[in-house]
């Protein structure tokens, strides 16, 4: 028996707490989460670049002259990398309105983000 959580899971103590009680609880120590699939990459960079696996740079929003998001969404979710400078999504916002920054999107969606960027990508699965 194996678990796997996401992002959501991590948000939640209660629902986390239970997660881990139940694993110990049958015995389990396969434990896996979203990380394991898609922040591994990541990790291994920093620590080839940086020297070590937790380093991570943020953007610098004040003066990007283009940001690319990939199947991405900040309008909505707050993602990490602009969670983590304040405000983040509407400086770009600013910056794309004084005509200083392009944003470019590459999704399927037409999502929020998207109607925003100067240029939307707009993929389709299993063919692009």
């Amino acid at each position: 028996m194996a678990s796997y959580a996401g992002n959501p899971n991590g948000m939640n103590f209660g629902a986390s707490l239970f997660l881990s009680m139940f694993m110990d609880a049958i015995g389990s120590h396969n434990r896996y989460w979203v990380g394991s699939l898609d922040q591994n990459a990541l990790h291994y960079v920093a620590e080839k670049m940086y020297g070590h696996p937790f380093v991570t740079l943020q953007l610098d929003l004040d003066a990007c002259a283009s940001v690319l998001l990939i199947g991405a969404n900040p309008a909505v979710s707050g993602m990490c990398w602009i969670g983590y400078n304040a405000d983040g999504w509407q400086r770009l916002l600013t910056r794309l309105a004084a005509d200083l920054t392009r944003i470019f999107i590459a999704d399927p969606r037409r999502t929020e983000s998207a109607r925003k960027a100067a240029v939307h990508l707009q993929t389709r699965p299993d063919s692009d």
